[in-house]
């Protein structure tokens, strides 16, 4: 298969002032189609194992953006602030199947598909400033809105909650956030003439996300806490640090995949009966770490 991929980027700025800037653009870029691929026993021949290979097409957004930023109280303070959204065309999502060309299959199949659109809007705001010679702050949030327009799971249009489309029109982007911002402090201060102390702390939350296409399983929301503090020279610096320091544990990640050995009695696909062997292999963050660092340039 070919896929013609052109992209393209147009962009405007503007600057009223030595200190602000306002901005926009509207872009388009392609992802490229590709083959989804795997190994399926016929019914009218259950006894072979076959590979099979479909394509699916590409995807592409537009995306548009809008912004200002600029500094304040003498250039102290930075500030930024935009708007955007995308128009996400031929969304890709897995489908389970159970025939392939008009044949039936003996066990059911997840092949990636073309499966819909999607639209994602969002606004984002951030803001750095120096509080004192020593001290300094910064935070930035990001609220974004990201809902399938037209997609559709054919794997569902059994389902009565779905049925006859299977559309999933209406429900979250899968592993978005609908909120997310982050704070940091930091401050520096020189002991010797050769030296300076630092100390600077992190913290960053995300919201929990959907780890699948109708918003039943959730990965939950998350924070964390980083931390460090060091001496710096000018050519070196010896750091302790600490991450996750409030040991959040909740799942950072999801996805849903499939064990052939997932079935009763442990037994292979070919034995298992009628159901899918789905399952769902889950990412942990790392604990809280405590660690140091020393760095030097020559």
């Amino acid at each position: 298969r070919n896929w013609n991929l052109p992209s393209w980027r147009v962009n405007l700025r503007y600057k009223p002032t030595e200190s602000w800037t306002l901005y926009g653009s509207v872009a388009k870029a392609p992802k490229s189609g590709d083959f989804a691929t795997g190994t399926v026993r016929f019914v009218d021949n259950p006894n072979a194992q076959v590979s099979v290979f479909r394509s699916y097409e590409s995807e592409e957004i537009l995306a548009y953006e809008l912004g200002v930023k600029g500094l304040l109280l003498g250039g102290r303070l930075r500030t930024e602030f935009d708007v955007f959204q995308y128009d996400w065309k031929d969304q890709v999502l897995p489908q389970i199947v159970t025939e392939v060309e008009g044949r039936p299959i003996v066990q059911p199949t997840a092949f990636e598909t073309n499966a819909g659109d999607a639209t994602v809007k969002g606004v984002e705001f951030s803001v750095e400033g120096r509080i004192t010679e020593r001290l300094t702050a910064n935070a930035g949030l990001a609220l974004i809105d990201a809902d399938a327009d037209d997609a559709a799971l054919t794997t569902f249009q059994q389902f009565p909650s779905f049925a006859p489309s299977g559309s999933v029109a209406g429900k979250y982007v899968l592993r978005q956030s609908r909120t997310q911002y982050t704070v940091g402090l930091g401050y520096e201060a020189p002991v010797h003439e050769a030296f300076s102390f630092f100390v600077r702390s992190d913290y960053a939350y995300r919201g929990k996300q959907y780890a699948d296409s109708v918003n039943q399983a959730i990965i939950p929301e998350q924070g964390l806490l980083n931390a460090s503090l060091g001496l710096r020279g000018d050519n070196w610096t010896v750091e302790v640090w600490g991450r996750n320091l409030t040991h959040e544990d909740a799942p950072s990640g999801a996805v849903r995949d499939v064990a052939v050995t997932n079935c009763a009695g442990n037994r292979p696909v070919a034995g298992a009966g009628s159901f899918f062997p789905f399952r769902w292999s889950v990412s942990h963050p790392r604990l809280t770490t405590l660690g140091v660092t020393a760095r030097l340039k020559f």
